[in-house]
């Protein structure tokens, strides 16, 4: 994370945090999801859930991407 700048969080829940992000080499901006716990400190219920949602989050799109 050193190449990136945190300008700000955007929200918080029970396993993470998400944060606004700047590329410091190009100024380019990015919405990251910051994890609290090692994946191995969690459940196998608990790694199954975050398994899911970043298959959810990998097919997301938005109209201002390239």
């Amino acid at each position: 994370m050193d190449a990136f700048e945190v300008i700000r969080t955007l929200g918080r829940g029970a396993f993470a945090e998400v944060k606004l992000i700047k590329k410091k080499t190009t100024g380019e901006m990015f919405v990251a999801k910051v994890f609290h716990t090692a994946m191995s400190d969690l459940s196998e219920r608990e790694r199954l859930e975050i398994a899911q949602e970043i298959k959810l989050l990998a097919h997301l799109s938005h109209p201002s991407e390239n």
